[in-house]
């Protein structure tokens, strides 16, 4: 579906019955978390390596931009959620495996950057292991 446009994939989809039209939501939204969670690997990656000052940007958002034809606001998201799953690796298995969606790690890696709470980000990680719901899995 969507190989040939748009247009094409979405008379594809209109031609699904419920269950299997259920299915490619489910299944769009797992390829989603998963990608995220490689996403945010790649850019704490970026970020270890410094990757950011050999292609002369000042900064990860900098560079994020640029590469990435974003926003501000989506590269400084994309960085957090770099950070996020660089100093928890739990965080981003829970993402690659759907046990969390990509705006719940928004939110952790928002948390976990103020420069207060952000230190006790750790001390909820048992917590977090207590209930893992499946999410998008039928």
């Amino acid at each position: 579906m969507f190989d040939s446009g748009f247009e094409d994939g979405l008379s594809e989809l209109a031609l699904v019955d419920d269950t299997e039209l259920e299915a490619v939501i489910a299944e769009a939204e797992l390829t989603i978390r998963a990608e995220t969670a490689r996403l945010a690997a790649a850019v704490a990656v970026v970020e270890a390596r410094q990757l950011h000052r050999n292609d002369g940007h000042h900064s990860v958002r900098a560079f994020l931009k640029a590469k990435l034809n974003c926003s501000g606001t989506r590269a400084n998201r994309l960085r957090r959620c770099a950070s996020m799953v660089d100093r928890h690796p739990d965080v981003g298995e829970a993402l690659l495996s759907a046990h969390v969606g990509v705006e719940q790690v928004a939110v952790l890696a928002k948390a976990a950057a103020h420069p207060v709470a952000g230190e006790r980000c750790g001390e909820f990680k048992a917590r977090r292991q207590l209930r893992r719901p499946t999410l998008c899995r039928g």
